[in-house]
């Protein structure tokens, strides 16, 4: 059976003001107007937009409780008679409450608030359903006392300074105001009053306006129990049953409480109750415990309603009365009790079967902060019980319950995840949380956990590949569009498609830079850099598409942001059908021209702005902006729904220095780390070297590990061999490697180490690959794996020839790394001539099985045991160019590779193939294998193909 604590009046709340009965001062109205200001931006779009919905509870909640918190003081100064000339205070307070979502406070600012215009009595009609009819009734009841006790308490009756000394301590007629109460109790004892002190006592022990200082608390309740308090004797009790352990005695505890209720003080009866139904320090009794709990709850004890609900409900100490239980955890509700609303949710889903009252229970005590009246409320909107069925409201609360902690919620978010969700990142959500619902101790945790794993191992391979299309006119010019297709090959038996794509747009020199991002393959939010008519100036453009053969237009937004240029655009998807929106920009709002800046905004699957600001009149939000020129930008997604970036900032020609920057910006668009700035965010910066070309990985801590390629400059002017550095930087922004935190080489060879990729290792590190540029060989790819601890090398034998095909006798260059179950692939082209001499470009790849550092095929050991060592294999070489190629990276689905084919006399096409685990070649042509063709239009050109997981 569940009990309720005894509270003793230790009511906890951070609200301090001052009690001064006179009129309005101008400080007064000074802090009237700070509240209205802060109520502005709500106000202005109509009072029925003050009821917060899911997208906008946390701000709206934080702007009714600051303003709340403002008001308190000047209300508590008003004159308690409800008349005309405070009502625009109280209707401050009323629009404030109902963004705050606080039944209790909503039910005293509903007792005060006169309604006289349509807009009001809307207004009070939604405090009313925020709070409930007995909270009314009591605030309405204790407001009068209030009035009553303030003219004897100002005519010097000390009995009442102390009584409404407890009004303002527990906020009952008034905003609780720990400062008034110790005002109205000093009052009391200078008159004469000992039970003021054993009060004063109470506030030292909740700290409720003061310090909180237990040893003060003990001191003061005894001295005031030695001269006869009864409520000094009830703070001893208390700190005797739950103060520090050294310090507790139950039967000294249980004495001072007997001696409290039998003298009449009513928290006195309700902490004797509590003692003699749990059997603490006591012989249990629960028929006494019954008689005690409903004195004291006769006397509005809130602690004393609860419990003794729970006996009627249970049937201990008296008979079971269901009806009797519900109108005792009512009271409780209605006098502050905040858990007393999740017991009425319970009472009505499991006793009463009346769904729709239980979820508006659930619903205020959630409100309220309760986890479990959370975890309840997600489960209704989830399940469709007491309402309409409403998933978005029950991923938000089961977060916020999670996020506190509740085994229940990280649970049910799990399988929110795991069955609401579509594609990987949803079920890599649900692994997380049911990771975490074990680590916290839920038995169903380990079992969630393993079942989603062979799920998220088994995701079908779903990709919408686009490309650039270029058509030559009569007229010579060139009509530029975007085409596109999706790719599913999870079937072994996959054939090659033969409904090939269609345009999705053509515009004269206009479509260029094709992106997009996936949901779960049913939401996709695809965009392109466009090319106006009058150049230069570029605009960025969304469409959106089903994952379909057929690419379906859903909405189309051209120009997207504002009067400047807007290009290399990139979306980072941060959270469930939510992306940041990253480019870079020029001359926007009469900027110098040719300063370039970074910017970027927060969209939804509609492709809406969510970031608002007035003052940033481009749409954008400025991430780096300096009188220099920031570009070549990364974006990467944190773990709070914000993003790092990392970005170039250059002073001038190639002649004069650059340094690398880092930034994070949070999902409200705040710049985390200091401010736009790149000078003050930099990752390296030395006036004798130039940077190029920086990529990011994350660390699996939360943090991010940035590499880049850097170049001395030498006193002719020239630049010398290029080396790469890298630098790990941790989520308060701080760098965790290198002496006196300088970036650490991880290739700084004598030649040159240049056209880097770089992805996280699963383990905190990262897998480098590069090209090694020999003065006197062909040029090769060497490889690293990189520790996150210090960023030193893992693979040592590496360290001094670390390549992948020093005897290929080919030139290799523009590696990229693929990452499968069972390690990495590393994709490279590798220059060849064709018959009348002319360069050409093959596609080869090198696989890297994690267990071994070295690349090998699949076969039987030859008879030294050794495996056999492969140099590499093909993944397109003729007499065609390949151009432009992209890889993605699928898990046990392999690695998607897609490439632009080129032939002199022939348009040219977009090709596709699939690399698996073991490092074979996936996609076959009547039985062969061979890349399958994505894009081949008559009379046009198919290039810059772009990859999207529609399952990430």
């Amino acid at each position: 059976m569940m009990l309720a604590l005894l509270l003793c009046l230790f009511v906890f709340s951070s609200t301090a003001t001052q009690l001064e009965a006179r009129p309005q001062s101008q400080e007064t109205q000074e802090v009237l107007e700070q509240a209205r200001q802060r109520l502005e931006a709500f106000e202005r779009r109509g009072y029925r937009s003050l009821v917060p919905t899911i997208r906008n509870r946390e701000e709206a909640n934080a702007i009714g409780k600051e303003a709340l918190e403002i008001l308190a003081s000047p209300i508590n100064r008003l004159p308690l008679a409800a008349a005309k000339e405070n009502q625009a205070v109280w209707k401050l307070a009323a629009k404030a409450a109902v963004l705050a979502q606080d039944p209790l406070r909503a039910a005293l600012v509903a007792a005060h608030f006169l309604p006289d215009s349509d807009q009001d009595h809307a207004l009070a009609l939604d405090l009313r359903q925020l709070s409930f009819p007995r909270a009314i009734e009591l605030a309405e009841k204790h407001r009068r006392a209030c009035r009553s006790l303030r003219s004897k308490a100002e005519a010097g009756d000390a009995t009442a300074m102390v009584q409404l000394g407890r009004m303002y301590q527990s906020g009952r007629g008034v905003f609780q105001d720990g400062k008034s109460a110790m005002q109205w109790y000093r009052r009391a004892k200078s008159a004469g009053n000992i039970e003021a002190g054993g009060f004063i006592a109470s506030l030292y022990g909740s700290g409720l306006g003061l310090e909180k200082d237990e040893e003060e608390a003990e001191k003061l309740a005894r001295a005031a129990a030695e001269q006869g308090s009864l409520v000094g004797m009830t703070v001893l009790s208390y700190l005797y049953a739950f103060g520090p352990e050294s310090k507790r005695d139950l039967k000294l505890a249980v004495q001072y409480a007997r001696q409290a209720a039998e003298g009449g003080y009513d928290v006195g009866m309700g902490n004797y109750g509590y003692f003699l139904l749990s059997g603490t320090g006591v012989r249990k009794d629960e028929e006494a415990a019954f008689h005690w709990h409903k004195k004291a709850a006769e006397l509005e004890v809130n602690f004393a309603c609860r419990n003794l609900a729970f006996q009627f409900q249970n049937g201990t100490g008296t008979p079971k009365d269901l009806e009797q239980a519900r109108i005792w955890f009512e009271e409780a509700a209605a006098l502050g009790h905040k858990d007393a609303f999740l017991d009425l949710a319970n009472l009505q889903l499991y006793e009463f079967k009346d769904e729709a009252l239980a979820r508006a229970w659930y619903q205020r005590g959630a409100f309220l902060e309760n986890v479990n009246a959370q975890a309840g409320l997600g489960y209704l909107f989830h399940e469709g019980k007491g309402g309409p069925r409403n998933p978005s409201a029950a991923e938000y609360w089961y977060t916020q319950g999670a996020e506190q902690g509740n085994t229940t919620c990280m649970r049910n978010l799990s399988l929110y995840y795991e069955w609401q969700g579509k594609g990987k990142s949803s079920l890599k959500k649900a692994l997380s949380w049911a990771n975490k619902a074990q680590q916290a101790g839920h038995p169903k945790g380990k079992e969630d956990a393993k079942r989603i794993e062979s799920k998220l191992s088994s995701a079908p391979p779903l990709a919408m590949i686009l490309f650039e299309t270029s058509r030559k006119q009569k007229d010579r010019s060139y009509q530029h569009g975007l085409a596109g297709r999706t790719l599913d090959w999870s079937d072994p038996n996959s054939k090659l498609p033969t409904n090939l794509p269609g345009e999705i747009f053509t515009y004269p020199r206009a479509a260029r830079s094709p992106m997009g991002i996936g949901w779960g393959g049913s939401a996709n939010l695809l965009g392109y850099e466009l090319q106006m008519h009058k150049a230069p100036h570029r605009r960025f453009t969304l469409f959106g598409s089903y994952s379909d053969d057929r690419l379906k237009q859903r909405f189309e937004k051209f120009p997207l942001f504002g009067d400047g240029e807007i290009f290399h655009p990139s979306f980072v998807s941060t959270s469930k059908n939510r992306t940041l929106l990253f480019g870079q920009s020029k001359s926007i709002q009469g900027k110098r021209r040719g300063d370039l800046d970074i910017c970027a905004q927060y969209l939804d699957f509609n492709g809406q702005s969510l970031w608002k600001n007035p003052e940033e009149k481009s749409g954008m939000y400025w991430v780096a902006s300096s009188p220099f020129q920031e570009h070549s930008y990364q974006a990467m997604a944190d773990e709070e729904g914000g993003a790092y970036v990392v970005y170039v900032t250059s002073m001038g020609d190639y002649r004069a220095p650059s340094w690398i920057s880092v930034q994070r910006i949070s999902k409200e668009g705040q710049l985390l780390w200091t401010d736009r700035s790149s000078a003050t965010n930099a990752v390296f910066a030395h006036p004798s070297y130039r940077v190029a070309s920086p990529k990011m990985v994350s660390d699996g801590e939360g943090g991010a590990i940035v590499a880049f390629e850097l170049r001395k400059m030498q006193g002719d002017g020239t630049l010398g061999d290029c080396d790469i550095y890298a630098q790990r930087i941790l989520p308060d922004g701080s760098f965790a490697w290198g002496k006196d935190n300088t970036p650490v080489p991880l290739a700084n060879t004598p030649f040159e180490d240049d056209q880097f990729d770089l992805v996280a290792d699963g383990e905190g590190g990262a897998v480098m690959v590069w090209r090694l540029n020999f003065l006197d060989h062909p040029a090769a790819i060497a490889k690293a794996r990189i520790s996150g601890t210090d960023g030193s090398h893992l693979w040592i034998e590496d360290n001094g020839s670390p390549t992948l095909g020093p005897n290929l006798d080919l030139p290799l260059s523009n590696p990229k790394i693929g990452i499968t179950s069972k390690g990495w692939l590393i994709f490279s082209q590798a220059t060849t001539q064709d018959e009348q001499g002319q360069e050409k470009h093959a596609l080869v790849y090198f696989p890297i099985f994690r267990d071994t550092r070295h690349t090998w095929l699949k076969g039987d050991p030859d008879p030294a045991g050794n495996r056999p060592l492969v140099r590499y294999k093909v993944v397109s070489a003729s007499s065609y160019d390949v151009r432009n190629f992209q890889v993605a990276s699928f898990a046990d689905h392999g690695v998607l590779v897609v490439f632009e084919l080129a032939k002199d006399d022939a348009e040219n096409a977009i090709m596709a193939q699939v690399i698996d685990q073991d490092g074979d070649a996936r996609l076959k042509v009547d039985g062969k294998t061979r890349p399958w063709i994505i894009g081949l239009l008559q009379e046009t050109d198919c290039t810059s193909p772009v990859i999207v997981d529609l399952y990430q």
